[in-house]
């Protein structure tokens, strides 16, 4: 790397039936102060009061995504991918080299079968579904993807119990597999068993009662295609409504889509950003071939000197694309920024398209994609969004900890850092979309420079309790801790257990844990009631009162709008809450109902069932009374549509 001592990072270990050993063997079971059992699937005894954890299955895979019960042997089939984090780098290499690389091998494509019903920790059989590719071969040999499965999700089961449908979201298909050949791996992989469906990226199959017809839902296009299972052919496709603008649904395919972002048709942006998101795991995906290349970010005002990125960064968590929008430059070190194009490195879409490479890096392609792809790709990407926090109480009140930890967290004036802020650095400003970070580069007293992360996701990392002893990290609690759940935890490698071991000693131990319970529970792009639904009914009707009362409550203060649905007179209607309190009919705009109004409804018998929820904000009349803002109410549109002609009454609307 222009002769650039690498940075001081860590290793990623993996357990081995006794150690805990990395790449070379080498063990670090003193390092690792923890177990990790594993135990993916648990068997419940549903009938016992309360349910009980009767067994459980271990190494299952590393993202589960469904399970379904075969109606004839009873057992149990998980789609699932199992991750590589083991191997480091990526990048191509040449075919003398003798460095690893996880290029185009990230996660394997797998169905793992839970075998015998009584078994309590083991007997599990992995698939791999892909067994025909050759990883070693980059890229792929031409025709290899189109035998490959990506993303598996949804499965069906033949009623008599010798067929499995797979939806391969990242595929675009349906594999078929005879069960008995699923068993002993006997099966072949091959593009004559799957059966490609239009519109693109299935997620949830059901069969019909013999059988004979298989429904798929694409949720690129938002469509139910019907599949005759005997034919192994799509042979109707219905479309959905569709509220999304143009620019998710066209960007949506490059972040599933391995057959076309990938060499092999077995990995996509998704596989590690599951839905977006993240697969709870740390990468080292430097590259020992290539060059350290200058940083041209906006840096922290105690930066004197933006250091070059180094190639070897070291093992990093995986990095959720929620919420990007308007935080500049990318990646933990923000080595991905339009900065490097000579563009603002504020510019997001900018930085976004600056991971273009890696489609030949990681993913084995051997180019990239076009400017035109990516710009989808990132237009889509940054409307995606944090949920709320569901630490946070949901009238959006503290509890008296965290509410001190937020007085620590604003006024605090930290010695080590120029006697400033944590918001300072980490600014929480919702108005403009920054939830713990000024998007600047720091030292933050690391071995590289790193962008200021934010904090919206910071509850998610909870579960990995023990932390080896090492300088500048607080100790206590370093005794072996036993069974965890998470093997990565806090700050960009995942190695400190909480955040208040990253507090300490900068702060008192009390001011500490306060501090912790704040950002545990820091805001969101979303408050906490948006989400939130009661239904009310004659049996509930006096506990459900409070819980509406919040709703109501919270939609005045603006963090939500509240809508209600219900089905009267055998019609689905709804509601939608107006900023003076009233609730619009989806039947008229003239048709107002008070509060207490609605609520009778249940009471006075016209409904069985009244529905109320918090949606985000802006989006209450589409969700409660005109779902494609046409200006046609829902109600309204039924009735035209029954009668086929304009009502008496209906015309202004109709007009509309």
């Amino acid at each position: 790397s222009n002769g650039n001592p690498r940075p001081e990072e860590g290793l990623i270990v993996k357990f081995d039936g006794k150690h805990w050993v990395d790449e070379l063997q080498r063990i670090w079971d003193q390092k690792v102060p923890f177990s990790l059992p594993d135990k993916d699937v648990f068997k419940i005894d549903a009938s016992a009061n309360p349910p009980q954890i009767v067994g459980w299955y271990q190494h299952v895979g590393t993202v589960l995504y469904n399970m379904i019960v075969n109606p004839v042997n009873g057992k149990v089939y998980v789609s699932n991918t199992e991750a590589r984090n083991e191997v480091r780098f990526e990048g191509v290499r040449p075919a003398d080299s003798d460095l690893s690389s996880v290029i185009g091998h990230l996660h394997e494509t797998r169905i793992s079968i839970l075998g015998d019903e009584n078994a309590f920790r083991d007997s599990v059989l992995h698939r791999h579904l892909n067994k025909h590719i050759d990883y070693d071969r980059i890229p792929a040999p031409t025709g290899t993807k189109d035998n490959s499965l990506a993303l598996p999700r949804g499965m069906a089961i033949s009623p008599t119990g010798d067929t499995l449908y797979l939806a391969a979201k990242g595929s675009s298909k349906i594999g078929v597999f005879k069960i008995s050949e699923l068993e002993d791996d006997s099966f072949v992989p091959n593009a004559a068993d799957h059966i490609r469906v239009s519109g693109g990226g299935p997620t949830g199959l059901a069969l019909s009662k013999d059988g004979k017809r298989l429904f798929a839902l694409t949720r690129f296009n938002n469509a139910v295609v019907v599949i005759d299972t005997d034919k192994k052919i799509e042979v109707e496709s219905h479309s959905l409504f569709n509220p999304e603008p143009a620019s998710l649904v066209a960007g949506r395919p490059y972040l599933y889509d391995a057959y076309r972002t990938s060499s092999n048709g077995e990995a996509a942006c998704g596989s590690c950003h599951v839905d977006g998101d993240v697969d709870q795991l740390a990468w080292d995906l430097g590259d020992p071939l290539q060059d350290s290349k200058p940083n041209r970010n906006v840096a922290q005002q105690d930066v004197k000197v933006l250091l070059p990125y180094h190639p070897m960064k070291g093992p990093m968590t995986t990095q959720s694309i929620r919420g990007i929008r308007g935080h500049g430059s990318l990646h933990w070190r923000g080595d991905r920024t339009a900065a490097d194009q000579g563009e603002d490195p504020n510019d997001v879409v900018g930085a976004f398209k600056a991971f273009n490479p890696a489609f030949v890096s990681l993913m084995g392609r051997d180019s990239m994609l076009s400017d035109s792809e990516m710009q989808l790709f990132a237009e889509f990407a940054q409307q995606i969004s944090y949920p709320p926090n569901p630490i946070r109480s949901l009238d959006n009140s503290l509890t008296p900890d965290q509410k001190e930890g937020r007085d620590i967290y604003f006024n605090y004036r930290i010695r080590e850092v120029n006697n400033r802020t944590c918001n300072s650095c980490h600014r929480l400003d919702p108005e403009q979309g920054l939830f713990g970070t000024n998007t600047k580069i720091s030292n933050a007293g690391q071995s590289q420079q790193y962008k200021i992360p934010h904090f919206r996701n910071m509850y998610t990392k909870v579960g990995m309790f023990g932390r080896a002893i090492t300088d500048h990290i607080v100790h206590g609690d370093d005794q072996l801790m036993g069974d965890q759940i998470r093997g990565f935890g806090f700050l960009h490698n995942g190695a400190v257990d909480t955040v208040f071991r990253t507090l300490f000693p900068i702060m008192s131990v009390e001011q500490g844990r306060k501090l912790e319970q704040f950002i545990l529970a820091f805001d969101s792009n979303l408050a906490p009631i948006v989400g939130q639904q009661v239904t009310l009914t004659n049996s509930n009707f006096a506990r459900a009162q409070g819980r509406i009362d919040l709703m109501v409550e919270r939609a005045d203060a603006g963090e939500c709008d509240l809508i209600a649905k219900a089905r009267v007179d055998a019609h689905q209607r709804g509601w939608y809450r107006r900023g003076d309190g009233l609730f619009v009919s989806d039947l008229g705009k003239a048709s107002l109902s008070t509060d207490k109004q609605l609520r009778n409804m249940v009471a006075r018998g016209d409904t069985a069932a009244l529905t109320y929820t918090c949606t985000p904000p802006g989006s209450g009349v589409r969700m409660g009374v005109d779902r494609d803002l046409d200006g046609l109410f829902d109600s309204d549109a039924a009735v035209l549509s029954s009668v086929g002609r304009v009502l008496p009454g209906k015309s202004s609307m109709a007009a509309r």
